[in-house]
This record gives structure tokens, C-alpha cells and sequence, in this order.
């Protein structure tokens, strides 16, 4: 019963697979936009209807013992030939491409930041032995640590999601502040208190200084967007604490390019938006261990509770020039330097990424 659930949740396409030079496996993460490659977007919500029945009876021949979902992502990359599959290394699914597909390239790109409490209790046991083909990470400390786990020939290319869809046009900043939400439900009392707590100060020191207060919700975002209570319980969550602040309308990407200064937690798009050069200031507990830097306090960041450091921290980076915040930027981790140079447009909409993967659709090794 339970499969005939899922399967009636489906959407069914009665078309025909047609081969493609790359699949894409990332249940749209990214939204990649490649020219000249013929792709192919695989969603976990379509089936292809004659995949379908294929599927269906070999899970009936194996008397159910191997996950459906498997022998049908199996059956359909085979039916679609790409030369080149590429994903995120938190999804199975590249991992799969290459043990059913091992003469095939698997292309993995860096997810997320990778915190140090983590490396053995999450990625030492979910990543070691594993083999991939080409690896773009998001930096030398990140290399080193994935080099311990997964075999491949790596490349350092920042944030991957930045660089597909951070706005190139330069806005005209306005007198804003955004925070980024992390609110996820109201059992994640440590986070939430915290943030509640943040987000009153941040409140009032818009309203003394004649600034608007956006705050870019986590329920907004476009894999989320299809939960419509979580919208509503984010929205509650902090109405219950605050009144004066506008909600984000667009894409954290886009709110971010148009505000003159970011305010983040530990939330991992704060992290990334100083791979595009923003201004982003980090606040949060000092009872939480996933946190960017080691120390405590520094030029645009602090864990605690201390309101007074809070308030002079964000004054201090929100006047201050773009130039002397970069440098203070690269003090603090020096793999940011690769980005703020010059040589950084290779980056830009993943030229680099996506020259790569060109070059190995149209290799003769195929």
C-alpha cells in the first residue's frame, strides 16, 4: 500500500527518452544553465511511463527486495546514455551513477560548509572509500578534508550555487539590513531563542538608525515553497517577537545583492555569500558547535549574547568601505584571497565548472 502511495503522488510523462550528453542529478539544488550540451533534469517527482513499466517488473522479479526507487533511476539513466552525470556529494544518487555506470564521468560538487565536529562523525562514516571523477570544491581546507574520504581529481571553484545564480548586475544597495532565516520548526529551542534574541536587537537598531529590516524566510525558498504551513509558522515564529520588518520577496541571492549589509547565523548561505564578495556579519550561540570560525570573536563575527558587541559589530562592518572588508575577510581565512582577485571571473556562472564538463562531452574517449 505504502508503494502505491508514492506512486500515485507521481507525475507520469508519456513521452520518450531521449539521450542526453549530461544529466543533471541534483533535483534542481542549483538550477544549472549549460549551452551547446544537450541535458536532461532527473526529478524524484516524474516517471517516465514506459521506464516505468519496466521498472515495475523487474522490482516484481526480485520479489520486491531491491528499493524501487533504485531500479527505476537504474533503468532510466541507461535509457537517457549521458556521457556525464553531476550532482552534490549529499545526494546518493552520484554515488549510484557511478557504481551502475562505472566507465561514466561523475562530476560532484561541494554542498556545504564543512564543520569540524562533523568530519568524523558525518563524513568519515558516510564518504569514506567512496570514488568519484572530478570533485569542485570550495576550497583548500575543504579539498584537504574530502581527500581523506573520496577518491577524485579535485578543483577548487567556490560556492558552485553562488556562482550560478548570485546576480551579476550590481544593484544599487539599499538602506536595508537582511537577516537569513534558519527556522526550521519550533522543537529547535537553542536555535530559535537565539535567533529570537537576535532578531529584537537587530529591530531596534534599524529603527534608531532609519534602516529596513528584511528578513529572507527559509520557508521562501524554492524547495520549500510547496510546504505552505511551514510559511505560515515561520511567519508566527517571528511576528511573536518582532513587528517592524518587511519579509524578503525574491530569492536570499537576489535580497542580498540589494542590501547593504547581511546578517547571518550559522546558516550556510551566509557562509557562501562571502564567496560573492558581500558584506555578511555572523552572530549566534555560544552553546553551538556548527560555527564558521574558532575564535570566539572577530572583525565580523561574535558567539554570545553580549548585546553591546553585537550592535558595535554591525555598525563598524555596515559603514564600512568594500575594499577594507575584503581585506578583513581574507585575514580571517585566507582561502577567500583565490576569489578577490581578478582571475576570480573564471568563476563566475561556473565558466570553470562548465568548461570542464564540455570538454568532456565532446571527448573521443565516448
Amino acid at each position: 500500500m505504502h508503494f502505491i502511495e508514492k506512486v500515485l503522488k507521481k507525475k507520469f510523462i508519456f513521452k520518450k527518452v531521449k539521450q542526453v550528453d549530461l544529466v543533471i542529478l541534483d533535483n534542481k539544488f542549483i538550477n544549472f544553465k549549460f549551452r551547446n550540451i544537450k541535458t536532461h533534469t532527473y526529478d524524484q517527482d516524474d516517471y517516465y511511463f514506459l521506464e516505468f513499466l519496466w521498472s515495475l517488473m523487474e522490482y516484481i522479479k526480485c520479489f520486491f527486495k531491491i528499493n524501487f526507487g533504485i531500479i527505476y533511476y537504474r533503468i532510466l539513466i541507461k535509457k537517457l546514455n549521458p556521457k556525464v552525470g553531476i550532482c552534490h556529494e549529499m545526494s546518493n544518487k552520484i554515488f549510484l551513477f557511478k557504481k551502475f555506470f562505472p566507465k561514466k564521468i561523475a562530476v560532484c560538487y561541494q554542498y556545504g560548509y564543512i564543520f569540524k565536529k562533523d568530519i568524523n562523525d558525518y563524513y568519515k562514516k558516510h564518504f569514506k572509500d567512496k570514488k568519484l571523477d572530478l570533485y569542485f570544491v570550495y576550497d583548500k581546507r575543504s579539498m584537504n578534508i574530502m581527500k581523506k574520504f573520496i577518491k577524485s581529481k579535485y578543483f577548487i571553484n567556490g560556492s558552485t550555487k553562488v556562482n550560478e545564480n548570485f546576480p551579476r548586475n550590481l544593484k544599487r544597495k539599499k538602506n536595508s539590513i537582511l537577516f537569513i532565516s534558519r527556522f526550521r520548526s519550533q522543537k529547535y529551542k537553542l536555535y530559535n531563542n537565539y535567533d529570537k534574541f537576535l532578531v529584537q536587537i537587530l529591530e531596534k537598531h534599524c529603527f534608531e538608525n532609519n534602516l529596513n529590516l528584511i528578513i529572507a524566510f527559509n520557508s521562501m525558498r524554492r524547495d520549500k515553497k510547496h510546504y505552505n504551513s511551514y510559511f505560515f509558522k515561520e511567519k508566527n515564529f517571528y511576528d511573536s517577537c518582532i513587528n517592524r520588518y518587511k519579509i524578503g520577496n525574491g530569492d536570499a541571492f537576489s535580497l542580498s545583492n540589494k542590501s547593504k549589509l547581511v546578517v547571518s547565523n550559522n546558516s550556510n548561505l551566509g557562509y557562501e555569500l562571502l564567496f560573492a564578495k558581500t558584506k555578511v556579519v555572523f552572530f549566534n550561540s555560544d552553546k553551538i558547535v556548527h560555527n564558521f570560525f574558532n575564535k570566539r570573536i572577530g572583525p565580523f563575527w561574535y558567539y554570545g549574547s553580549d548585546k553591546t558587541i553585537i550592535k558595535k559589530i554591525i555598525d563598524k562592518v555596515y559603514k564600512t568601505s568594500k575594499n577594507q572588508w575584503l581585506t578583513e575577510v581574507v585575514k580571517a581565512d585566507k582561502n577567500f584571497k583565490t576569489f578577490y582577485k581578478k582571475e576570480e571571473e573564471i568563476y563566475k556562472n561556473n565558466i570553470f565548472l562548465k568548461n570542464k564538463i564540455q570538454e568532456l562531452v565532446t571527448s573521443e574517449r565516448f
